[in-house]
């Protein structure tokens, strides 16, 4: 009887283990890698996933990997939740979003006052976390994918977060995560930035060939609705703007590589409302503390200036006003004797200027100083009646610079 018994219990065991079912194998998982939110023309939300294509079939783009595949997938719907739950339930695989590793948007969704409530169900209901950057493209999302490509002989997974780690660390974008994102637009601090990028012509250099984007191209309005410079502009010194003073689609450059990342995004109360270029985004990056040197070209030649330890910021909280003056001391590297560090200090001061009267126009306070001002408040209540926001747009600013040379 035992050994029945024993021999029947054995028999359901087995019966339990015949392994994960077929949709539970990777092969049969989209694992997302980047997802792109677009506005149709109908007004609906659309959706596109780029996900690998593991058994290298379809009509995919090669990569450089294994002989692994990509594949793009979209749908739409009248919200994030609708246009995803359709896409899951047409794919021929299960959709994974949980690995996502990039979030691109597109600006003009980025600019809808729902926005916000995307970026909360992406967090809240999909459960993407910190991962995944979030990109604002110029164009369309769809147009960033399908120009998303593999290095040779790396996924696109890693390709996509070494781009982004190369980027961040040279300063052109700032360092973000969705969960950052999500974090700040529930915050009473201050305001977060994106990442900002487009997808550029195959030959950006312009039809003229001269190495400028052609005036067709579309140079991005300022905040104050004139004609943003880029690559002009001038100062005391002469010229202030390298060809980093520009917007990604815009940049005078080829490559088989088309998106290009340049600038930052400006955000406030979870809805984009305006743009930093490539000068003023590294500025930023310095004074947030994400980057402590940046490259800068000085009288024809390429230096390095490195941050002396960390930017000071020093607010005067007035019960009407508020007073700010930035401290920032670098150092030039290689320490060649014939610069005019005079000059460069001037450029520098006028650059940080520049940026904090565009983020004073645009009504946001992406520099972190509003984590300090709270310190001087005994209460969370006492900091949002101050209304710290408000009173940075209305604030004197003084930025004081000194710039020395390295050490051989």
């Amino acid at each position: 009887m035992k050994k029945a018994l024993a021999a029947t219990f054995l028999l359901l065991l087995c019966l339990g283990l015949g392994g994960c079912g077929l949709t539970q194998q990777p092969e049969h998982q989209a694992y997302v890698i980047t997802l792109g939110i677009d506005r149709a023309q109908n007004g609906q939300v659309e959706v596109w996933v780029q996900v690998p294509s593991i058994g290298g079939g379809g009509s995919s783009e090669d990569s450089g990997s294994g002989g692994s595949k990509y594949e793009m997938f979209s749908a739409q719907g009248a919200d994030l939740s609708d246009a995803l739950d359709l896409l899951a339930a047409t794919l021929p695989s299960r959709l994974q979003l949980t690995l996502t590793k990039s979030v691109v948007v597109a600006e003009a969704v980025a600019r809808s006052q729902d926005f916000k409530h995307i970026l909360d169900d992406l967090v809240l209901s999909y459960h993407i976390y910190d991962s995944a950057a979030v990109i604002v493209t110029r164009g369309t999302a769809r147009d960033f994918l399908a120009a998303q490509k593999p290095s040779i002989g790396i996924r696109l997974s890693t390709s996509v977060m070494a781009a982004l780690e190369q980027f961040r660390q040279s300063g052109y974008i700032p360092y973000n995560t969705l969960y950052d994102l999500f974090s700040a637009n529930h915050s009473i601090y201050s305001d977060p930035v994106l990442i900002l990028a487009d997808t550029g012509p195959e030959d950006t250099q312009g039809q003229d060939g001269q190495g400028q984007a052609p005036a067709s191209a579309g140079e991005p309005p300022s905040l104050d609705g004139q004609t943003a410079r880029n690559g002009g502009g001038t100062g005391e010194d002469g010229p202030v703007s390298t060809a980093q003073d520009a917007y990604p689609g815009t940049l005078p450059r080829t490559g088989p590589n088309l998106n290009q990342y340049m600038g930052c995004a400006l955000m406030r109360d979870g809805q984009m409302v305006g743009t930093l270029d490539g000068v003023s985004s590294r500025w930023l990056c310095v004074l947030r503390g994400e980057v402590d040197s940046v490259s800068y070209l000085a009288q024809g030649q390429a230096l390095e200036l490195r941050a002396q330890g960390a930017p000071q910021a020093h607010l005067e909280l007035g019960e009407q006003s508020l007073e700010i003056q930035i401290e920032l001391a670098l150092r030039a590297y290689p320490p060649r004797r014939n610069i005019d560090l005079e000059q460069v200090r001037r450029r520098v001061t006028q650059d940080i200027t520049r940026l904090f009267a565009q983020c004073q126009q645009a009504g946001v306070e992406p520099l972190n100083l509003a984590q300090r001002a709270a310190l001087g408040f005994p209460t969370v209540d006492s900091f949002t009646a101050y209304a710290f926001r408000e009173k940075f747009c209305q604030a004197a600013v003084d930025v004081s610079v000194t710039v020395e040379l390295g050490q051989e």
